[in-house]
């Protein structure tokens, strides 16, 4: 069994996954927070929600397959993200690409994408039929800093070898909710989500639809799954803006750390916005807003990748602003349906984003 075999995951193989996780030094989870990433969403609906190498009985290797369907004017299509493709170091060699392939070669889906490669898997795929997608556009993200004198310090520390223990370096946890004296612009009107109405997101859902591009399904249920993170007590927040009444953008933002010693930054997760001229209002009023509670909270910045699903005149309303750039494509797709092809430009929540990276050790339950 030097091969290994392949077979859907199954809610007994978290322990090993966990392990493996951890030794490979991917954000951990909890074996519940594991359970839910593979077993709980609700798109899933018999796409296997990922693959294991078992070799003499034990598993050393995982690819994980994230569901989502995607709408097209009338139409309804199926995709899957490949996420944590990772190896047991002393007995997975080769598993890697075993898995990596028969993510590709899986049926029932419309697209397989990969939208958050690391640099070795992005060299790796395009041999197995994966193509590199997006260009720059991939490969770019956006970054605000929020408290650019602590990031100049945390810099210094680092060149000094001086850095203090690692501890919860905001005031107080990134939270998005608005007070009446809190109002983004004069006909924005902006609520969590707890106080949406789901009648709203139907009819966002419609509006963007109705641009023919491809749109991620989303409704209570779905954004609920998201939330539900069992190993995150907070700083996840979404908001629902209106303008004039009329719903116009759906905005999720999370708390996260880059890495285990560097500084908190707010991620946008999530950006489903109308991009008419009262949306791009409505999108201009939350980006601000967005900035403002991470300066009062002392999050180090913002950042947003798949900047060009957002129109420019948003981001460049967000004020100065950086713009990073990997030597890498991280994103690799493979299309089944040419509609597919020619109509979907990614958003940040169509990633792994939501649950892929670390959680500040004062968010965690």
């Amino acid at each position: 069994m030097a091969r290994g075999e392949i077979r859907p995951v199954s809610p007994d193989d978290i322990p090993a996954i966990t392990r493996i996780v951890r030794d490979c030094g991917f954000p951990e989870r909890s074996e519940a927070g594991w359970h839910w990433v593979l077993f709980e969403n609700p798109d899933q609906d018999g796409i296997p929600s990922g693959w294991v190498c078992e070799r003499d009985g034990v598993v050393v290797g995982l690819i994980g397959n994230f569901a989502s369907r995607y709408r097209i004017g009338e139409r309804t299509l199926r995709a899957a993200i490949g996420h944590t493709l990772v190896t047991d170091l002393s007995a997975g060699r080769q598993a890697g690409i075993t898995l990596a392939r028969h993510g590709l070669r899986q049926t029932g889906v419309d697209v397989y994408s990969t939208l958050n490669n690391n640099g070795l898997s992005a060299r790796i795929l395009p041999r197995i039929g994966a193509a590199p997608w997006l260009g720059e556009a991939g490969r770019v993200w956006l970054e605000w800093p929020t408290a650019p004198l602590r990031i100049a310090l945390t810099r210094l520390q680092k060149a000094l070898h001086r850095l203090p223990p690692d501890r919860e370096r905001f005031s107080r946890v990134f939270e998005l909710g608005l007070d009446t004296a809190d109002r983004p612009a004069p006909r924005v009107t902006v609520e969590p989500l707890d106080r949406a109405d789901d009648v709203d997101l139907a009819r966002l859902t419609e509006r963007l639809a109705a641009s023919g591009e491809a749109v991620r399904v989303f409704d209570r249920e779905r954004l609920d799954y998201r939330r539900r993170d069992p190993d995150r007590a907070g700083g996840f927040d979404y908001l629902l803006a209106r303008i004039d009444g009329v719903p116009a953008l759906l905005a999720g933002t999370l708390l996260t750390k880059p890495s285990a010693d560097g500084l908190e930054h707010v991620e946008i997760v999530d950006w489903l916005g109308v991009d008419d001229e009262d949306g791009i209002a409505a999108q201009i009023a939350v980006l601000r807003h967005i900035l403002a509670c991470a300066r009062r909270a002392g999050v180090a910045k913002v950042r947003l990748h798949f900047p060009r699903a957002v129109p420019g005149a948003v981001t460049r309303a967000g004020g100065w602003c950086l713009t990073r750039r990997l030597d890498y494509d991280p994103c690799h797709v493979q299309f089944r349906d040419d509609a597919m092809r020619q109509a979907w430009t990614p958003r940040p929540g169509d990633a792994d984003y939501f649950f892929a990276y670390r959680t500040p050790p004062g968010l965690m339950r």
